[in-house]
């Protein structure tokens, strides 16, 4: 049995995320994708799609035009769902696309990942732009989905730097509980009111606020991210259950959440590489 799945825009995932709940098994799906671009917001959340089926074994068989078809081909995601990097492997970078490989990071390995991803993209930016914000966000997002998420299948990663517009995209997700969610039960367990999901999101986002007496990031997470963007004059995006943020230099916009049946958190950061500072070189002289 073989069913099509057509997506047209990202609100189309909800088709996804609702087949994901579904315990049917040994069904085959053909995921058609009649888009002009895949962002890396996109590229996790199809990845997901994948391991999750391919876990309830039912195969997938992605149809698109041939521009994305050369994309998914070099970003190498159909090698990567094959084996969901559960053996350790070497972090090759993608430089036709200026992207580092989709990756599943355990919290033990994340510094490698990240340190290659900061490499990779000092050695194709003009200038010696500061990347250490970037790094560190990647390092508090990927520690929230292994402190809060409880996801079944980790953390992901994708990042890709677009040339035309001098911005770099990371994505990170998960598979787990969602931020309302995992808020709500610690208020539950604290004897406190439950909240929107909405609220919990504008909760999650203060500083300081955390669901861990001794959280790895002192509940400073999410608003690291939130500083940084406004201070690079970038944007992000998170997706967590059925709320959502669209955040930009100026402003953090709350609603609804774009995607019916969202399962996990999922994070977009763009950042604009002409407002990163740059990084001090210091020459070593030698005195006769």
């Amino acid at each position: 049995m073989e069913q099509k799945v057509v997506i047209k825009n990202r609100n189309d995932f909800q088709k996804l995320f609702f087949i994901m709940k579904e315990e049917q098994n040994g069904i085959s799906y053909e995921l058609h994708l009649e888009v002009d671009s895949l962002s890396p917001l996109d590229i996790l959340v199809i990845t997901q799609f994948i391991i999750v089926q391919r876990q309830k074994r039912c195969p997938i068989i992605i149809s698109t035009n041939f521009s994305i078809k050369k994309y998914v081909k070099a970003i190498k995601l159909v090698d990567f769902v094959k084996t969901n990097t559960h053996k350790a492997n070497t972090i090759r970078a993608i430089p036709d696309f200026t992207a580092m490989p989709i990756k599943r990071v355990e919290r033990e390995r994340m510094f490698e990942y990240i340190n290659a991803t900061a490499t990779f993209f000092k050695s194709i930016i003009e200038d010696s732009k500061d990347l250490a914000m970037l790094t560190q966000c990647m390092s508090e997002l990927i520690n929230n989905v292994y402190d809060h998420s409880q996801s079944a299948i980790g953390a992901y990663v994708f990042c890709q730097y677009y040339p035309d517009s001098n911005e770099i995209k990371m994505a990170v997700s998960d598979y787990g509980i969602g931020i309302p969610a995992s808020v709500n039960d610690s208020r539950r367990k604290d004897r406190k009111s439950v909240l929107s999901e909405i609220d919990c999101l504008k909760w999650a986002v203060k500083e300081n606020n955390s669901i861990h007496s001794i959280p790895r990031n002192a509940g400073k997470g999410l608003d690291i991210v939130s500083s940084f963007v406004k201070k690079n004059k970038g944007s992000w995006r998170l997706l967590s259950g059925n709320a959502q943020i669209k955040g930009s230099s100026s402003r953090n916009n709350y609603s609804p959440n774009i995607i019916n049946n969202f399962k996990g958190t999922l994070i977009e950061i763009t950042i604009k590489i002409d407002n990163l500072e740059v990084v001090d070189i210091i020459e070593d002289f030698t005195w006769d």
